[in-house]
């Protein structure tokens, strides 16, 4: 299974008031920060249309970027002067913006922070590069993050995304099936919340962790997937 984030957002978070765990979010812009200096390091290549609908989380921890429909060669000076990219995403650059560069929020440590802000500079010549990006104390301490996190919160979520059964069974059933599949530690099919689909297990999680997450998917305010 894998999928973009604004779909796993919007269609199957949002719904049930679920937010990106901030060990998820780190591990994201982990990711594309590395795939994005690969890309200018080893191939002279920007990608230029970076966005949620772009970044692909899959079930086993992997993060991918994708769409390579615009990206262009730092050596064609005609594509990198054109200003196509989605205008929601776009780099400040092609536009004239007044307005001061948006901030992380507060609710985040200020490390995280501090990094993100850099990134949303709206000077490109003040924006730093992805190798002071790269050797910044914050990037340093997370860039070997256990990849479990992703697994572990996919395995949740493909519990909720497949969950139409558990209406019918109700908040005990629901979830037991939900512990079942975050505590089995391997590939769990057939169960009755699952519907015959085989999902890998949150490997590594506590039980306590999964009993946490289980009773809060399984809540009053559980609502049907869309």
């Amino acid at each position: 299974m894998t999928m973009c984030l604004k779909k796993l957002y919007k269609n199957h978070l949002q719904p049930q008031d679920i937010k990106f765990p901030e060990e998820i979010l780190v591990k994201i812009t982990v990711a594309v920060v590395e795939a994005l200096k690969y890309l200018e390091d080893e191939h002279g290549i920007i990608h230029r249309d970076v966005k949620p609908e772009n970044i692909l989380l899959h079930k086993n921890g992997a993060i991918k970027l994708c769409d390579f429909g615009i990206a262009a060669k730092l050596s064609d000076e005609k594509a990198m002067k054109s200003g196509i990219a989605t205008m929601l995403y776009s780099s400040p650059e092609p536009f004239v913006i007044q307005n001061d560069s948006p901030q992380l929020s507060s609710d985040f440590p200020p490390m995280f922070q501090d990094f993100v802000n850099q990134c949303l500079i709206k000077n490109f010549r003040d924006r730093p590069t992805y190798k002071i990006l790269t050797d910044d104390p914050w990037f340093q301490l997370h860039k070997n993050v256990d990849a479990n996190v992703c697994k572990n919160f996919m395995c949740l979520f493909a519990f909720l995304a497949t969950v139409n059964d558990a209406f019918i069974l109700g908040y005990a059933g629901c979830y037991a099936a939900c512990m079942t599949i975050c505590t089995a530690g391997g590939t769990v099919v057939g169960t009755a919340a699952t519907a015959g689909v085989g999902v890998v297990a949150a490997a590594g999680i506590s039980a306590s962790a999964c009993a946490t997450q289980c009773a809060a998917l399984c809540g009053p305010t559980l609502v049907a997937p869309v």
